[in-house]
This record gives C-alpha cells, structure tokens and sequence, in this order.
C-alpha cells in the first residue's frame, strides 16, 4: 500500500512538473511568434533556390537516406544546408554538417545553441524536417525559422509547418521525402499584389 501512495505522489510531481514545462515552453514560443515576422510564401519543388533539412542524426541509417537526398537537392542546384540533432549530452565528433544535443536545449525544450539559432535566422525558400518525428526542439525551430515554406511530418501543432505530410510510418524517411516531393512538384504558385 505505501507504494502505491508513494508511486502515486511521485507522478503528480512529474505531471505538475510536465505541465509547468509545457506552460513555460508555449509562453516563450507565443511571444517569439508575435515578435517574429516571416512573410510566409507557397514554394514549389521547383521554384526553391535555398533549401534547409532539419533531421535526427542519432540514427545512422536515416543519415544516409538524408545525405543521399541532400545530394540529389544539390545536384539539382540547389543550396542545401542542414541541421542535425543528437539525441545525447554526450560531446560529438561531427563535422560534415552543423548540430545540437540535448546539451544545447534548455530545461523547457527551447534550443539555446548557435547552430540551432543561425539556422533558424537562414531566410530558405523551403524548410523540410526530416526528423520522422515531432518534439519540442524541432517544432520551436521550425515556427521560429525564417523559411519561406515549410513542410514537416503530421502533427498537432500547426503552427510549426504550412504543410504536413501524413505518412503511415513517419520514421521511414524515404517515404516521407517521395510523398513531400509528390505534392511540392504538384504545387504551382502564383504570388500577385492585392489591387489597391
């Protein structure tokens, strides 16, 4: 019985603690939103000159498929630049693309590192999250980045990308890219001034 008790108030921390996170978090993310301002613009395939992948680079195999696709975007002229993400407080030892840790986010899930900053101040045509997942870190930069446009996984949180790409199986990342390709080439955009 005293477990039970003990279990119990142990969870109600963590749920309260949860809670103030989460209040703490959104408060912070609400007034970066009202002082940033992003003219944000459909982009096509196409139409993007600059590119940004924001992706999760703990996992090896989901690290070549972005490198491959990457590649493929520069091929095609394209200035490509990532951001990764470890999940660790570990130091890494990267140095083919710019990162952040758990290290470089603070105790409410905001990321407080310079290459999460600089990336988010890069004003792309197009901003893709290939992360196959949604967390606080990857939904506060990609409401915050300077993109254009950008297109994330389906998730709740509207406010972190102008098109969601629902996917059976969101981790499998070469689905998700063939499916933000099918519907970023099927766009055509037409951007004229409203008559005065």
């Amino acid at each position: 019985m005293l477990f039970f008790q003990l279990y119990y108030k142990e969870k109600q921390k963590m749920n309260f603690l949860q809670r103030l996170k989460n209040k703490l978090y959104f408060r912070s993310l609400n007034k970066s939103l009202n002082q940033s301002r992003v003219l944000r613009l459909s982009t096509s395939l196409e139409e993007a000159d600059t590119v940004g992948i924001l992706f999760n680079a703990s996992n090896e195999q989901q690290l070549s498929v972005v490198f491959n696709y990457s590649k493929k975007l520069s091929n095609q002229g394209k200035s490509v630049n990532l951001l990764g993400y470890f999940d660790t407080k570990k130091e890494v030892e990267e140095d083919r693309f710019p990162f952040f840790t758990k290290k470089d986010i603070n105790f409410i899930g905001k990321p407080k590192g310079e290459s999460a900053a600089q990336f988010m101040g890069q004003p792309f045509d197009l901003l893709i999250n290939l992360s196959g997942q949604t967390n606080p870190p990857f939904d506060y930069i990609m409401a915050l980045s300077k993109a254009s446009f950008r297109v994330g996984p389906s998730t709740e949180n509207t406010y972190s990308s102008d098109l969601m790409i629902d996917t059976k199986n969101p981790e499998n990342l070469a689905n998700f890219i063939e499916q933000a390709e099918f519907f970023l080439t099927k766009m055509t955009t037409q951007h004229e001034p409203i008559p005065a």
